[in-house]
């Protein structure tokens, strides 16, 4: 059993879905909020980059934090991961920020 499958109580199948973002008949997949949380509460930043595989921080630009602030606007889904995100990386500073 994997790291990932033991904090979240799931098959690799359905984490793989869950990655994927379709199932086999092109159905959307929407990862459980509970799901994500258990993910961003167990795994560093960095270990959370190693499961979303391929992807390289060093690599991304304004653009594409840009194209994540638009998704995140439009997608109340995907704002609710990126939000929990930044909670976790950012809490304390976000804290001190905004009683500033």
């Amino acid at each position: 059993m994997s790291k990932l499958e033991e904090i979240t109580d799931r098959s690799r199948k359905q984490l793989y879905l869950y990655l994927r973002g379709f199932d086999q008949r092109d159905k959307e997949i929407i990862i459980p909020d509970n799901v994500i949380e258990k993910i961003t509460q167990a795994l560093p930043i960095d270990q959370i980059y190693e499961v979303l595989h391929g992807f390289n921080p060093r690599e991304v630009t304004i653009n594409d934090a840009i194209a994540v602030i638009t998704r995140a606007v439009q997608d109340p889904g995907f704002r609710n991961i990126f939000f929990m995100l930044l909670q976790n990386q950012f809490g304390e500073y976000l804290k001190e920020t905004s009683t500033s």
